[in-house]
């Protein structure tokens, strides 16, 4: 059939009939055995996937619009990409001149890496029996995933090998840098968790996180396995924040944590990971606190304003200079 916009494809100019870029090896493949012109995207496979059920016009409708919607995407990512791009340029100018003035004081600063992290103030809240009843039927859900599988090896669980393999690899990163690992910590600290507000009701934990706990226990019964975690539920948490999320970092102990958030590390955190490993990096971090939210930071507005800056080294967070009411920092 024929559909607006979309050109016969040739064995050697093909794209793919729903978001037009041009198709990979799979895609060609397909198309030389007298499969249709899709890309391996899942969400293009099923887009060209309703045209056996739609009608010519139907179909040609429902691609168009569905185009539209792939552009709309695209150039949403693309402002995004533009605006973090321009507040990250903007954020090094300052962050020089910060470092600047403060080696003034202190010359053994002028070797320090800067690290921005977000400083986005949440006030506390009543943890409401109605977010604790959705925290326990997660639980309950996820733990019954975890009985169907034999162990934490089994193929189940196979799309999280590869949070268990970032995390081996940080583990080993860390047993030959403590020191970074201690820097780290504090960083994380000094942010309390600014990438923990997409944690809701569950925690980011999966069934694999407690089928592990399974296999190192397996007397445990489902009842005391959630009420490990229900235990835990402060009486007050951040408001728009996990359920776990305190002023003080979360209430779970890190082997209760699930293996999103301890293998998560945010791109300012992995940047300093790169920068800390060069020969001539200073001992010093200075994080600077920007007010915005993790998830958010690259929306449109003003350039996020600084708040804080805060001396890190040797594991201990110090701060040096905070943000004065006429907008400079003292």
């Amino acid at each position: 059939m024929s559909v607006p916009g979309h050109r016969p494809p040739a064995a050697s100019d093909a794209f793919c009939l729903v978001c037009q870029c041009p198709l990979n090896g799979v895609g060609r493949r397909a198309l030389r055995t007298g499969g249709p012109a899709v890309c391996a995207s899942r969400e293009c496979q099923w887009v060209a996937a309703q045209q056996l059920r739609m009608g010519e016009l139907r179909f040609s409708a429902f691609i168009s619009q569905h185009r539209a919607m792939l552009a709309g995407r695209k150039a949403d990512a693309a402002r995004r990409e533009a605006r973090r791009r321009a507040e990250t340029r903007f954020a090094a100018r300052q962050n020089r001149r910060f470092i600047a003035a403060l080696a003034h004081r202190d010359p053994a600063l002028r070797d320090a890496l800067a690290v921005n992290l977000p400083d986005d103030p949440r006030p506390l809240r009543p943890v409401a029996p109605e977010r604790i009843a959705r925290y326990r039927r997660h639980l309950l859900d996820q733990i019954a995933i975890a009985r169907q599988a034999a162990s934490a090896e089994d193929s189940d669980f196979i799309g999280d090998r590869g949070i268990i393999q970032r995390q081996s690899e940080l583990d080993a990163l860390f047993a030959s840098r403590p020191d970074l690992k201690a820097d780290s910590d504090a960083l994380c600290m000094t942010c309390r968790g600014g990438c923990c507000t997409t944690g809701g009701e569950h925690a980011h934990l999966s069934a694999l996180s407690f089928r592990l706990q399974l296999d190192a226990e397996p007397d445990l019964s489902d009842e005391i396995l959630c009420e490990r975690y229900l235990s835990r539920v402060p009486a007050e948490a951040l408001e728009g924040s996990c359920i776990n999320q305190t002023r003080q970092g979360c209430t779970l102990p890190r082997e209760l944590r699930s293996l999103t958030c301890n293998a998560y590390y945010c791109d300012e955190l992995k940047r300093f990971h790169v920068a800390r490993a060069e020969p001539a990096a200073g001992a010093t971090a200075l994080a600077v606190l920007r007010r915005h939210d993790h998830w958010h930071r690259n929306d449109a507005g003003p350039f996020s304003r600084v708040t804080a800056i805060v001396r890190v080294e040797g594991g201990v967070a110090t701060a040096c200079a905070r943000r004065r009411r006429d907008g400079t920092t003292r």
